[in-house]
């Protein structure tokens, strides 16, 4: 994640989540290898200096925060539409029914 991005995230972010991105991010520099699930190495990408590093899995979690009640799984989201909330308009998801569970 470059510089922009990070400013970004910290704009899409809750506050009190700050503390825990920095905690789970950190500078990349170095080689960087691409390891399986057993972290086996599976190729190097040589190495790089700069940037930040962030688990995926992690940010996806910090991304959620909050937002169990309108993200959606295996759902399609078929529209969007607008919903006043404190004094401005925020967006909301319109999902497809979820399939019957067989």
């Amino acid at each position: 994640m470059n510089e922009h991005g990070r400013a970004a995230l910290r704009q899409c972010l809750p506050q009190r989540l700050h503390p825990l991105l920095e905690a789970v991010t950190g500078p990349m520099a170095g080689e960087r290898r691409v390891v399986d699930q057993q972290l086996r190495e599976l190729r190097r990408l040589g190495a790089v200096d700069g940037g930040t590093a962030v688990d995926r899995h992690v940010l996806r979690q910090l991304l959620l925060a909050g937002l169990t009640a309108v993200a959606g799984y295996e759902r399609r989201m078929i529209d969007y539409g607008f919903a006043a909330v404190a004094d401005s308009l925020e967006r909301l998801p319109d999902f497809a029914p979820r399939a019957p569970v067989s």
